[in-house]
């Protein structure tokens, strides 16, 4: 039997494009659909159309030996049409947000590259992107010649309560590095042909060569949230960072460690509580979390547990709703600053505001409070909030 590969672009009702195989001779749908692709016979008579051969090699010799490829080979292939994973940072948009707290185009990047840019620094000097929350550092560092996002395998993908998705990922070209406990990694999604990116705080337990672990909130607007919640699976293409940023907690903080978190902003304390439960110094962790409702507080089970097993682990909770906000009073009485101690808050810019003047009021030195900071300044459509 012969086997002449085409890809061919077809519009399907929801005006998706889509990639097709086609078998000729003696056909073989199932080879098709063991690869995960969508078989069709083909007429020469009325075909349009040109074959991308270079994205087709790694998939012939899949067809000859009839192997199945694996979920994140599907992906890759039908949303790029390629198997290669070095072609898979080439395929963003000019008008795409790059940095969204300065609202940096792929475009004006592109642009002060060719005019002689080289280094991180220079594009923070002219364009300012990467220079606040740096969640978008390893796009950039990618566009410079350095690849810092990698094809990953989806591992896992549930939710474990209405409106969150815990989501664990592994990159497919090199192993995971270790994390430190606060940092985050940079994902990327395919959606509708394009990629969209955002920075997430690992839950993993830091210090281990292990798969990357993150928990989602959807939000009410949010691009990349909703796709998780409601279009994303293990077949998904996305790509992924390694652990990165300067919120961490370094071995040499002495503690007590404290963890001011609200709603979502929970996700650097589970990494904290999961990491210090096999701390040998048995540092001291208090989490205080704020969330609005009670079914927010996803992770209450865990904690529960930690706190049981290991008597230097606590936590409390504050359902707002019910019981009303954080106080400054509650601050200076339940957390007051002694030397070695160290602060982590996370949560809504607002939250973040109130929680540092409390926390000043006090008597805790800046030093001594880290703050998590992911601010935007687009719109979940990708538009640019211009200044004011």
């Amino acid at each position: 039997w012969i086997i002449r590969p085409l890809v061919f672009p077809t519009t399907t009702e929801q005006g998706e494009r889509e990639r097709r195989f086609c078998v000729h001779g003696n056909n073989h749908p199932q080879i098709c659909a063991d690869l995960g692709l969508e078989y069709k016979t083909f007429n020469h008579a009325t075909a349009e159309g040109t074959a991308d051969m270079d994205g087709l090699r790694g998939a012939m010799g899949d067809l000859f030996r009839q192997r199945t490829l694996k979920a994140w080979e599907r992906a890759l292939f039908r949303e790029l049409g390629t198997l290669q994973l070095d072609q898979a940072g080439e395929a963003g948009e000019p008008d795409e947000v790059v940095c969204s707290c300065a609202g940096v185009r792929r475009s004006t990047l592109l642009e002060v590259i060719e005019k002689g840019c080289r280094t991180l620094a220079q594009i923070v000097d002219r364009t300012g992107a990467t220079a606040i929350c740096g969640g978008c550092t390893p796009v950039v560092e990618e566009m410079l010649g350095s690849p810092k996002l990698h094809v990953a395998e989806v591992l896992r993908l549930d939710k474990p309560s209405e409106g969150f998705v815990r989501l664990k990922i592994v990159p497919v070209e090199i192993p995971p590095v270790a994390s430190k406990p606060g940092q985050h990694v940079v994902l990327q999604g395919r959606i509708d042909g394009r990629w969209v990116t955002r920075a997430y705080t690992l839950i993993s337990e830091a210090g281990r060569v292990a798969p990357y672990e993150v928990m989602v909130k959807r939000e009410e607007l949010g691009l990349f949230s909703g796709w998780l919640a409601q279009t994303a699976n293990r077949e998904s293409l996305l790509r992924v960072s390694e652990p990165s940023g300067e919120y961490y907690l370094h071995d040499e903080d002495q503690g007590p460690v404290y963890m001011i978190a609200g709603g979502i902003g929970i996700t650097p304390g589970i990494a904290l509580a999961r990491t210090l439960a096999h701390d040998p110094a048995h540092r001291r962790l208090h989490i205080d979390w704020s969330a609005r409702h009670p079914e927010d507080f996803v992770f209450a089970d865990e904690l529960d547990e930690l706190s049981r097993v290991h008597d230097h682990i606590h936590w409390s909770r504050r359902c707002t709703s019910e019981s009303g906000r954080l106080s400054a009073d509650h601050v200076k009485r339940n957390y007051p600053y002694k030397e070695g101690a160290v602060a982590f808050l996370c949560g809504p810019d607002m939250f973040l505001e109130t929680v540092q003047s409390y926390l000043r009021a006090a008597g805790w030195p800046e030093k001594a409070i880290r703050v998590e900071v992911f601010s935007s300044n687009v719109t979940d459509e990708g538009e640019v909030i211009e200044p004011k």
